[in-house]
C-alpha cells in the first residue's frame, strides 16, 4: 500500500456529501494482499477519516476470512449465481456474531 497515496485520496475527498464509505478491497485471497493489507489501510484511513466506515468484498471461501474482516467495518460479498455459494461459509457465519460491538460501529 502506498500511503502517501492513501492519505492524499482520503484528504482530497473525505469532506464530500457523495462520500459514503471507503472501499479498500476485491476478494483478498492471501496469496498476493498480505492478511494485514486490510488492517494497515483501515487505521490509516480510520485516523485521516474516523466518520466514514471502511469496507471491502471478501469472497469467503474461508480465504483468511478472519485476518481481512478485522481491517473493515462492512464485509460485503460479490454474488456469483453459478458455481460458489459464499454465504454458506460457517467461519463467516461465527466471525460476525463473535465480533464485540464496539469494533462494528464507531
Amino acid at each position: 500500500m502506498n500511503d502517501t497515496a492513501v492519505t492524499e485520496e482520503v484528504n482530497r475527498i473525505k469532506n464530500s456529501p457523495a462520500l459514503l464509505l471507503w472501499y479498500t478491497g476485491d476478494e483478498p485471497d492471501g496469496t498476493s494482499d498480505p492478511l494485514n493489507a486490510t488492517t494497515t489501510a483501515y487505521d490509516l484511513i480510520y485516523s485521516l477519516d474516523g466518520y466514514h466506515p471502511v469496507s471491502l468484498v471478501l469472497n469467503c471461501e474461508n480465504y483468511f476470512w478472519t485476518g481481512y474482516a478485522a481491517g473493515t467495518d462492512i464485509v460485503t460479498q460479490d454474488t456469483y449465481t453459478i458455481g460458489v455459494n459464499a454465504t454458506l461459509s460457517v467461519e463467516w457465519v461465527c466471525y460476525l456474531s463473535s465480533r464485540p460491538t464496539r469494533e462494528r460501529s464507531r
